[in-house]
């Protein structure tokens, strides 16, 4: 890409000399002039004109009236939320939600995707009125709970009120005498939820009684959860078992076991363990009566005896050694932390660590290869691979780091001692071998000579010859500085080739990496000068796309009088920016007539716009009394009209949808306005659920949703079927 950075990227510091005002238009072949937008051409304008420049919010397809941008919510009766009379909410995010106000204060009815029909303001919700027949709940298609939030009263006058099937209560529910559950009756909870038996108030809870044959069994399918399960919240034990009045086993509120186990004592258990940890009784069969007696540490009365215990004691990871007695234990020189071992250290630095030496003044390692000849004294490998060898014969094999085993051999004929010089300025150095590689080393630099003012290059090792630069300047025409930076005409170069004058090329620069030409000081760039021809920007090999305006922003190039280039938005309504009509296919009229009070834009047999008069037509009415439109259907873009208060579409046989363009992927649908039951769905904006309301009288939810009558903020709810017969 081509980037032009006028001005360090102001926005304000591209210039085309000899263009307009206007914007830049590019023509088939890449041509760049100024001039105006032509608005009735397709090779200039796209898309529809926004709601937001006069364009219509709504289209029309598959049927039915939907808005073009179907995140919007859409408002009847006012400007806001909280105001308007009629809302569908939530369209682009959330729960879909239609309300309708009470037009009282703040107070108003809702119904939401999710299946929550509710008031706010705790206003009483009624279903039913004075014509409606009976009100069926159908939970689950027939199988499923009515809930009833707070508490619930059932009455049927002085009889009794029978409940048949489930009833769940999610607040709360009194009983002033007694309850008995016939048949084989269960008392639970809903979604895993504790179920609590007693209160603040209540006494003793007492399950089962001292007469009869019956049991207390405890045997619930907990799903991996303990059958029983006590929390005490006061200060005494958790669990007592007694035996007429005597304690026989304690669980205390510390988790410690207390039992007599047939002594009258009580006997405690309990633990000094820092983690989890399970603790397992071996198996005693074969011991006589099978019966054994637990060792304990503190009295000692296991040591020594038939059962393999012994006394003593050692440091943590030194490996034991049994003492002379063979019942007791102590360190040995050996430590072992599980990665690391040390002999004679209890601080090993390596996986074997052997410390030592005092015993007089050997060696702390000795080793006496005492096999065969061909048996190393010594190997260390890397991997499997040997890296260092201590021959049997003395001889040390050692790979430095080069793959290969280099062999230190000696013909000495007695003890000699090589010191290894110090190496000053450097590293590393080469040791010179009698194979000749140190030739040269420390020697002149040879040359046959050269020709006069030509550069000398290295044509050997030790030897120079001409190179291809000749020198003809008496002064300094090229630096290279410490950075490495070429000055050419300057001893001061600011940058990797720095250049002091004027530089010609007859042929083509090609710049590699991602290089950048500019000028120093915000001075000007000129590109081109008076016998200058075209000026081609040929970014991405001509793709269309390769030339960039560094900080410029989203907009259409516009050219000042000066030729001074700027992004920005056009202005419609300018004639030095556009030309012509925006024609009908990017949502304009497709006429420069200008319609004056009493005429209209009606559609013509050219598929285009007229400005015509206006004419005495019937349901809508001008409200500057200039008479009457006439509008048959499918003539313009906004399929609504108004009359007698009322918003409807001008097609009444079209269901209507928001927040999409189908009747599935809406977020609020009336549909069957045509045939068929007339129904208002709202999409709960999870999968294909939602909530229904249909003309014959039922309110549903789909995919088996649960369905709330009533919220936080609902006051009653009362059920009135037949005016209340």
């Amino acid at each position: 890409s081509i980037f032009l950075n006028g001005l360090n990227g102001s926005g304000n510091g591209i210039n085309f000399t000899g263009y307009g005002t206007g914007v830049l238009l590019s023509g088939a072949n890449g041509n760049i002039t100024s001039g105006t937008v032509n608005l009735a051409s397709s090779s200039y304008v796209s898309g529809i004109l926004g709601s937001v420049n006069g364009g219509s919010p709504f289209d029309i397809g598959n049927g039915s009236i939907f808005e073009r941008n179907n995140t919007l919510d859409l408002l009847l009766g006012a400007t806001g939320t909280s105001s308007s009379k009629f809302a569908f909410i939530n369209v682009n995010s959330g729960t879909p939600t239609a309300s309708i106000s009470a037009n009282n204060g703040n107070n108003s009815t809702y119904l939401s995707g999710n299946g929550t029909l509710g008031t706010t303001n705790f206003q009483n919700l009624t279903l039913g009125g004075s014509t409606t027949g009976n009100i069926t709940l159908n939970p689950l298609n027939g199988s499923g709970l009515i809930t009833f939030a707070g508490t619930s009263s059932f009455t049927s006058g002085t009889g009794l009120t029978t409940v048949s099937g489930n009833l769940l209560a999610s607040g709360t529910a009194s009983v002033s005498g007694g309850l008995t559950l016939f048949g084989t009756p269960t008392i639970g909870t809903t979604s895993l939820q504790s179920l609590i038996l007693g209160g603040s108030t209540t006494g003793n809870i007492i399950l089962g009684q001292n007469t009869g044959t019956s049991t207390v069994v405890v045997a619930p399918n907990a799903g991996g959860q303990s059958s029983l399960i006590i929390n005490n919240l006061g200060s005494g034990d958790l669990l007592t078992a007694s035996k007429s009045g005597t304690t026989q086993f304690n669980v205390l509120s510390n988790g410690n076991i207390q039992f007599t186990g047939n002594s009258t004592f009580l006997n405690t258990f309990t633990s000094a363990a820092t983690a989890n940890q399970t603790i397992s009784i071996p198996n005693l069969s074969g011991q006589p009566g099978q019966t054994d007696t637990p060792c304990f540490l503190s009295l000692g009365n296991c040591i020594g005896g038939a059962n393999g215990a012994v006394g003593g004691g050692g440091t943590l990871n030194y490996i034991a050694k049994f003492s002379p007695d063979g019942s007791h234990v102590a360190n040995s020189q050996i430590f072992d932390n599980g990665t690391k071992i040390g002999i004679g250290t209890g601080s090993p630095l390596a996986y074997v660590d052997i410390q030592g030496g005092t015993s007089g003044g050997n060696s702390a390692v000795i080793i006496n290869q005492t096999g065969a000849s061909t048996n190393d004294i010594f190997s260390a490998s890397s991997s499997g691979t040997p890296q260092f060898t201590v021959t049997n014969n003395g001889q040390i094999k050692f790979t430095g780091g080069s793959g290969f085993t280099l062999t230190l051999a000696s013909t000495a004929s007695a003890n000699y001692t090589y010191i290894l010089p110090n190496i000053v300025g450097d590293t590393q150095a080469n040791i010179c071998l009698t194979s000749g590689n140190c030739s040269g080393v420390g020697g002149g630099v040879t040359t046959s000579g050269g020709d006069q003012n030509r550069i000398a290059k290295f044509t050997g090792t030790q030897s120079l010859g001409d190179s291809s630069i000749n020198d003809l300047y008496n002064g300094v025409a090229m630096t290279i500085d410490s950075s490495g930076n070429i000055g050419i005409g300057t001893t001061n170069p600011l940058a990797l080739l720095d250049v002091n004058g004027t530089a010609s090329v007859s042929g083509a620069i090609t710049l590699f990496g991602t290089p950048t030409i500019q000028s120093t000081s915000f001075q000007n760039l000129t590109l081109g000068g008076t016998t200058t021809g075209s000026i081609f920007l040929n970014g991405l090999n001509g793709s269309g796309n390769g030339i960039n305006f560094t900080g410029y922003g989203t907009g259409v190039i516009i050219s000042s009088a000066s030729g001074n280039l700027i992004s920005s938005k056009i202005d419609l309504s300018s004639s030095s920016y556009v030309a012509n009509v925006l024609g009908i296919g990017n949502g304009g009229t497709g006429t420069s007539s200008t319609p004056s009070q009493g005429t209209l834009l009606i559609g013509n047999a050219s598929n285009g716009y007229s400005v015509a008069n206006l004419s005495a037509g019937f349901g809508i009415t001008i409200a500057n009394g200039d008479g009457s439109i006439t509008i048959g259907s499918n003539q313009g873009t906004n399929w609504f009209t108004e009359n007698a208060g009322l918003i409807y579409p001008t097609n009444s046989t079209l269901d209507f949808a928001l927040g999409g363009t189908s009747t599935s992927s809406s977020k609020f649908a009336v549909i069957n306005v045509n045939s068929g039951t007339p129904t208002a769905s709202i999409s709960a904006n999870n999968g294909n659920n939602s909530t229904y309301l249909s003309g014959n009288g039922t309110l549903g939810t789909t995919n088996f949703q649960n369905l709330t009558i009533g919220s936080p903020t609902t006051g009653q709810v009362i059920l009135s079927g037949r005016n209340g017969a």
